[in-house]
């Protein structure tokens, strides 16, 4: 019963590693860092996806006094996100 399932993860993976030229060669769990400069369909999705990141960060931090273990998780790691999005952006 459970030799089916990871043949079907075995071929899922195989079939992904195939296809996923995105990926490290050295290392197929990493992906490639950004390219250096962003078309402006990539630098108009980042921007928008960066207001998202900023107005869930504005509600989240109202949010945290009094939020439990899993909502700061959320808190730090929108931050992180947030941080990792201005620096694609800034890096002009």
């Amino acid at each position: 019963m459970l030799l089916p399932a990871l043949l079907g993860l075995a071929c899922a993976g195989s079939a992904l590693a195939d296809t996923a030229d995105f990926r490290n060669g050295l290392a197929p769990y990493r992906f490639n860092p950004p390219p250096e400069t962003l078309s402006p369909a990539e630098e108009g999705a980042a921007q928008a996806y960066q207001s998202r990141l900023e107005s869930r960060l504005n509600r989240l931090e109202r949010q945290q006094f009094g939020a439990d273990a899993l909502e700061r998780e959320q808190l730090r790691d929108t931050r992180r996100e947030l941080g990792r999005v201005e620096r694609l952006l800034n890096q002009r």
